[in-house]
């Protein structure tokens, strides 16, 4: 039997919001000073936090739910099967990373891959809202709200920059970035609720053993005739 401890999950629930925020970080810097700045140089660097942020999340599973050995993982995942949300943002990530870039790789040519992007980050932020019905019930409200608002804010960055290509206004480009930056804090402050992944005691009590009455004879009772066998 595997024996999981709690605060493991709950230290790379943490660990995995962490690198997500930093990777949003890097990218919403890196947009608002390309806001005012044509500088070539900083473009391979959001790619990059998105790829690196996927490895180090699935590095953190490896690590803190098996140990650096996969049989383990597996058989943490098959007990805390919530947890397969966490490597579905890695692939996200991953994914969101290299289309922005080939979107770089492509230049002009790279628009179908820049609106890829938006779409995995788009599928990151729908990860979110389901984020809260992977934890357990004690702690739902809490994950419902931090994610809500992780969610929301991504969403409309997403909606920002699309303002952005079909208007062209510079104003767009700036509220892309800073809604970025406010996805990016958010992630980088959460702190995974210690009732998140806790495992639930159950007590099983059984019951007595029924009481078998005890039947006294009357005082008065005639004691039973015993006959002889006959020879």
């Amino acid at each position: 039997m595997i024996l999981i401890d709690p605060e493991n999950l709950k230290r790379a629930s943490t660990f995995i919001h962490v690198c997500q925020g930093g990777a949003f970080l890097v990218l919403g810097m890196a947009e608002a000073y390309a806001a005012d700045n044509q500088v070539k140089k900083i473009n391979f660097l959001p790619p990059a936090a998105f790829i690196l942020g996927a490895a180090l999340m699935l590095g953190s599973m490896l690590y803190f739910l098996g140990g650096w050995k996969l049989q383990p993982l597996r058989d943490a995942l098959e007990l805390k099967g919530g947890f397969y949300i966490f490597a579905a943002f890695a692939w996200f990530f991953a994914a969101a990373g290299l289309s922005r870039l080939m979107a770089l790789y492509m230049g002009e040519k790279g628009g179908i891959w820049q609106f890829l992007f938006l779409s995995f980050l788009c599928v990151t932020a729908l990860l979110y809202f389901s984020v809260p019905y992977k934890v357990n019930e004690a702690a739902w409200l809490p994950v419902f709200a931090a994610h809500t608002g992780m969610a929301i804010t991504l969403l409309a960055a997403v909606l920002a920059k699309l303002f952005h290509f079909f208007f062209k206004k510079k104003a767009f480009q700036v509220v892309w970035a800073v809604l970025l930056l406010a996805t990016a804090g958010q992630l980088l402050i959460y702190r995974e609720n210690p009732c998140a992944f806790e495992f639930r005691v159950v007590t099983v009590k059984s019951s007595p053993e029924p009481e078998i009455p005890v039947i006294k004879k009357p005082a008065n009772a005639k004691p039973a005739d015993k006959k002889r066998p006959s020879n």
